[in-house]
């Protein structure tokens, strides 16, 4: 690991207090950065959400034998990398995590959705998956500047309902 930084995001009326602990992984380590995001996702971790942003590994190699931890409370995932649904998804499942937010295309897993994801948090529940998807798709559209319409395509519309074995059109 590079880097571990903690953003705290102050609470506004109605609000709460939301911290991000953020940790940088160099990139000849990404198989380790999988590996520690697994392992939190199956209860590692004890955080509200745990999300992966960048580059799915998944495409390039097969999932390492993470196995469920026994006692452990998979927690609530995020996955903000191309087509996780599809790569992540069954792991995930596996693991007895529950992913809240997938995707279902190529996309740019860039910072301005953790702002995204982080207002939701402070707002609302995080099992509230239409407000988090909301947020995501109206950030996404803004700042990559497509149709909300456009951007939409790029979210699963809910989860758990299915695992689809290949990329849906």
């Amino acid at each position: 690991m590079l880097r571990e930084l903690v953003i705290e995001r102050a609470a506004t009326h109605g609000e709460r207090p939301v911290r991000l602990l953020l940790h940088a992984y160099a990139g000849d380590r990404i198989d380790s950065a999988l590996e520690d995001f697994l392992r939190a996702a199956a209860g590692a971790s004890q955080a509200d959400l745990v999300v992966w942003a960048g580059h799915d590994r998944l495409m390039d190699r097969p999932p390492p034998g993470i196995q469920p931890l026994p006692g452990a409370t998979p927690r609530p995932v995020a996955v903000l990398a191309c087509m996780s649904e599809q790569f992540f998804g069954p792991v995930l499942q596996s693991l007895g995590a529950q992913p809240v937010v997938l995707t279902r295309t190529l996309m740019a897993p860039e910072a301005y959705l953790l702002e995204a994801l982080a207002s939701v948090a402070a707002r609302h529940s995080l099992s509230e998956v239409a407000a988090l998807r909301i947020a995501l798709v109206d950030a996404y559209a803004r700042y990559q500047r497509i149709s909300r319409r456009s951007a939409s395509s790029v979210f699963s519309k809910g989860w758990p309902h299915e695992t689809s074995s290949a990329p849906r059109q």
